[in-house]
């Protein structure tokens, strides 16, 4: 971003608790007057590589929790008063500066006290000393160390440490068995430890733990027998390990297990018939586990199933008919299941179901006539209605004379909206993100006098917004984010009175906002992030007086904010 300064007037934003001003790269000083911002807890100046000082007014700010100084690398001093702070993150640390004596308040490096040690991101970090063994009620989080090579042993003298943080951890190789003595740990995360190959089986031990997320461990090839022991665990998230052959049958002892994603685990070839055991177990997620070639029977046995995601199960040929008992399914993705030739008839009893999607199942020959009573069919690559839809009497979501949902996301052919959708009078929510195709919105949308969300996001080929949009007196979010070649926004948008968020980020080539935004006395969010075009900031913005967030990061071409910004009373986050 351009900004070279901050108007002085920022002072009087009472209310602004957040100030983000993250790589302003030409910014070179901050106002006095921002020691006024009595609600501030937050202020952001990372990446701000030509500030060279910090008012000492920022001493007054008693409520700032945070603040963000990585990359300032033209700051020479940090006054005194910033002694009073709670948390200051430097982000490239690799040692201890001798000025952290002056932060008496600090209680997140190196206290006697020490209750959280958040060393994530510290790159260039290469072990952790033994002594860590020291401090006993210790929060660690090393996730992102990417040069750290091991984890000492002398960790497992933490006896009340609850969470555990090694994600990124790239070089890792193996965890101490140490681990095991944890007795409070309750989180355990090493999601992308890519050089992984294997868990102690000590892990069986940690009887508090509720999480353990292994994602991206993608030479990780087992799971310990052990895993059964954790009777306190209940999510489980080994996604995306890619080498994972199988999962122990012991997984069927796990009671409080609600959640268990397996998603991308392209070398899993079966899961346990064990599994009907966990009557915890509300998500169960499958996606992309190419290697899949079927649901065992027990499945029909989870009772407090809410979620079962398969898409992407190329192999997967048939669904068991004790699906059928599934009776608090509420969601079934059967997405891209190329090899699915049938749907069990018993879905019927599905009374729960919600949604269930069929997108690309080309091997599927025909859908059972029970399926009548499914609440709503997901077909993401519509391009038409098929005349079959008429036997969906449930269906709510689509083409329905009570329809107060549309959801057409990512319909990457849809070209156009026929104009008569003005007749759906119930319309609330109507969602045409991604659709990467279409040119025009009718101007009959103005018609849809209920209307409450219109998304408009990642539409890249549409060029305008339709003038009767003014008619909307019921919307409160428009989301055109994305939308690549919108050059303007229709003066008619300040007749949304009941407007309250309204996102243009990376409208690329928008090159100016209607002086009539500073109508929409509802508004509270404001995103025009990464508006490369914009020169300017209307200062009929100075009116938006409920306006709580206000976005204007990657806006490089703007060179000033409009001093009525000052004006902005309930501005929380800038």
């Amino acid at each position: 971003m351009s900004l070279t300064e901050i108007p002085s007037s920022i002072g009087n934003i009472s209310s602004l608790n957040q100030l983000d001003l993250h790589s302003c790269v030409s910014l070179t000083e901050l106002p006095s007057s921002i020691g006024n911002l009595s609600s501030l807890e937050q202020l952001d100046l990372w990446g701000c590589m030509s500030l060279t000082e910090i008012p000492s007014s920022i001493g007054n700010i008693s409520s700032l929790k945070q603040l963000d100084l990585r990359s300032c690398k033209s700051l020479i001093e940090i006054p005194n008063s910033i002694r009073n702070h709670f948390f200051l993150d430097f982000g490239l640390l690799t040692e201890i500066p001798i000025s952290i004596e002056y932060l008496f308040s600090l209680k997140q490096l190196d206290l006697s006290s020490l209750g959280v040690l958040d060393l994530h991101g510290c790159m260039s970090l290469t072990e952790i000393p033994s002594s860590i063994r020291n401090y006993s009620s210790l929060e660690l989080d090393l996730g992102g160390c990417v040069s750290l090579t091991g984890i000492p042993s002398s960790i497992g003298n933490l006896f009340s440490l609850e969470q555990l943080k090694l994600w990124g951890f790239v070089s890792l190789t193996k965890i101490p068995s140490s681990i095991g003595n944890l007795s409070s740990l309750k989180e355990l995360l090493l999601k992308g430890c890519e050089s992984l190959t294997e868990i102690p089986s000590s892990i069986g031990n940690l009887s508090s733990l509720k999480q353990l997320k292994l994602w991206g461990c993608v030479l990780l090839e087992e799971i310990p027998n052990s895993i059964g022991n954790l009777s306190s665990l209940e999510q489980l998230d080994l996604g995306c390990c890619v080498s994972l052959t199988g999962i122990p049958s012991s997984i069927g002892n796990l009671s409080s297990l609600e959640q268990l994603k397996l998603w991308g685990c392209k070398s899993l070839i079966e899961i346990p018939s064990s599994i009907g055991n966990l009557s915890s177990l509300e998500q169960l997620h499958l996606e992309g586990c190419e290697s899949l070639t079927e649901i065992p029977n027990s499945i029909g046995n989870l009772s407090s199933l809410e979620q079962l995601k398969l898409w992407g199960c190329v192999l997967l040929e048939k669904i068991p008919n004790s699906i059928g008992n599934l009776f608090s399914l509420k969601q079934l993705d059967l997405r891209s299941c190329k090899s699915l030739t049938e749907i069990p008839s018993s879905i019927v009893n599905l009374s729960s179901l919600k949604q269930l999607n069929l997108q690309s199942c080309e091997s599927l020959i025909e859908i059972p006539n029970s399926i009548g009573n499914i609440f709503s069919l997901g077909c993401g690559s519509l391009t038409e209605i098929p005349i079959s839809i008429e036997n969906l009497f449930s269906l709510k979501q689509l083409d329905l004379s009570s329809l107060e949902v549309l959801d057409l996301n990512s319909c990457v052919s849809l070209t156009e909206i026929p104009s008569s959708i003005q007749n759906y009078s119930s319309l609330e929510q109507l969602d045409l993100g991604g659709c990467v195709s279409l040119t025009g919105i009718p101007s009959s949308i103005g018609n849809l006098f209920s209307l409450e969300q219109l998304k408009l996001w990642g539409c890249g080929s549409l060029t305008e917004i339709p003038s009767s949009i003014e008619n909307l007196y019921s919307l409160k979010q428009l989301d055109l984010g994305y939308c690549k070649l919108l050059t303007e926004i229709s003066n008619s948008i300040g007749n949304l009175s009941s407007f309250k968020q309204l996102d243009l980020r990376s409208c690329e080539s928008l090159i100016e906002i209607p002086n009539s935004i500073g109508n929409l006395f509802s508004l509270e969010q404001l995103n025009l992030g990464g508006c490369g075009s914009l020169t300017e900031i209307p200062i009929a913005i100075g009116n938006l007086s409920s306006l709580k967030q206000l976005d204007l990061w990657g806006c490089v071409l703007l060179r000033e904010i409009p001093s009525l910004i000052g004006n902005l009373s309930s501005l929380e986050q800038l």
